[in-house]
């Protein structure tokens, strides 16, 4: 047999070997799915946190700690080395605050604060921005109607600061349904079309360019946990309601994922509960948008309110909150949905299962052709040595 047609049998052989390792690389098929996984924990314990994405890292910022201290923490978080480093703190000390990003810089806005050198704690206005690329801070316009509890969610390069808790005294005191909505370009704020239901310590997130506002809590005291789902168009300045939440809550925390990695879906973990104990709870409710259905996913390791959640790569990482005793948490526990893979798809080929194929081929193909160079370059060298003798 000639060195010719050596390597060619030898090139069939490895791309024959290469396609099945291929496509399971491409289908994800080693993932665990619908699992949890426990993470390093924060340096500092503490509810009523924020947590945002930028550049593939975690910020863990402000919150309550176990002395009912507000704080102005700021944690980095790195998924491949599984490390916390400090940054530097924000500089209005708070908890129950909205957290947003837009154009890598981390928003962070209203809140509950303790008013300085006076014992009296206060919900805020105060509108701060972090650049996580020089590790400073800056303050920008406050918001127009102070509130703790509320959720922000960014649309279009506007961040919508929705619900929440008002100032005393009353009437304004309690819940709200105001819909404001802030312009990092120009520094503004505008006025929107005020939520049907008021609420307080809600959880909001973002699909299809509409947002959610889920659960919350529309009574300060005697509780009215609520199972609402309130859906905002920013378009058309419009709300329509979806399938309630199967468990009312309050003080829970959410992400949705985008359909790169995973399905779509919206996910809510943990919370305070419509139950007869009222203690935080374990539980992961699942939303599916195109179906407008609800199902559950596995526990949540640790029961909690008050933690915040991030999504990175359509993973979720959910970080601190209040177990129902003290201490606070610094727990960082990931979740893994059903349905993920290592290679983003669409919807269409999740489901269809068409991406597989193609990668595959691609990653058996580029192994064949370095084998080939290789062959190739040894049968020249052979038949110079030939040649030679």
């Amino acid at each position: 047999m000639s060195r010719t047609v050596a390597a060619l049998t030898f090139v069939f052989v490895i791309m024959g070997a290469t396609l099945p390792f291929a496509a399971n690389l491409a289908s994800g098929a080693d993932v665990a799915e619908n699992t949890w996984t426990t993470k390093a924990p924060m340096n500092q314990a503490r509810n009523n946190l924020g947590v945002a994405v930028v550049n593939g890292k975690i910020y863990a910022i402000g919150g309550l700690n176990e002395s009912q201290s507000f704080l102005g923490t700021n944690e980095m978080y790195d998924p491949e080395t599984d490390k916390w480093v400090s940054k530097t703190p924000m500089p209005t000390p708070r908890s129950q605050f909205a957290i947003s990003v837009y154009q890598n810089k981390i928003y962070v806005t209203g809140g509950l604060l303790k008013e300085p050198f006076v014992d009296r704690v206060r919900v805020s206005d105060a509108n701060e921005v972090y650049d996580t690329s020089t590790d400073t801070w800056e303050a920008k316009a406050s918001m127009p109607t102070p509130r703790s509890g509320l959720s922000a969610s960014v649309v279009k390069g506007k961040i919508y600061l929705l619900g929440g808790g008002q100032e005393f005294p009353y009437p304004n005191w309690g819940p709200s349904s105001i819909n404001e909505v802030y312009d990092p370009e120009t520094d503004t704020w505008a006025t929107k079309t005020s939520m049907p239901q008021r609420v307080f310590l809600a959880a909001s997130v973002v699909v299809n360019e509409k947002i959610h506002v889920l659960g919350g809590q529309f009574e300060f005291l005697g509780g009215g946990y609520g199972d609402f789902h309130q859906v905002y168009d920013p378009e058309n300045d419009t709300w329509t309601t979806a399938t309630p939440v199967p468990e009312g809550f309050f003080s829970a925390g959410a992400g949705a994922t985008t359909g790169t990695y995973s399905p779509k879906r919206i996910y809510v973990l943990g919370g305070e509960r419509l139950n007869e104990d009222q203690n935080p709870s374990n539980v992961t409710q699942i939303y599916d948008p195109d179906q407008d259905s609800w199902t559950v996913g596995a526990p949540m390791p640790t029961p909690r309110s008050g933690l915040s959640v991030a999504v990175l790569n359509d993973e979720l990482y959910a970080i601190g909150g209040w177990p129902g005793f003290w201490p606070m948490s610094a727990a960082n526990e990931k979740y893994t949905p059903a349905g993920y893979s290592l290679v983003p798809q669409d919807d269409s080929e999740q489901k269809e299962g068409s991406a597989v194929v193609p990668v595959a081929a691609a990653v058996a193909v580029v192994a064949a052709v370095f084998v080939a160079a290789g062959l190739l370059l040894y049968n020249r060298k052979g038949h110079k040595e030939t040649a030679q003798t």
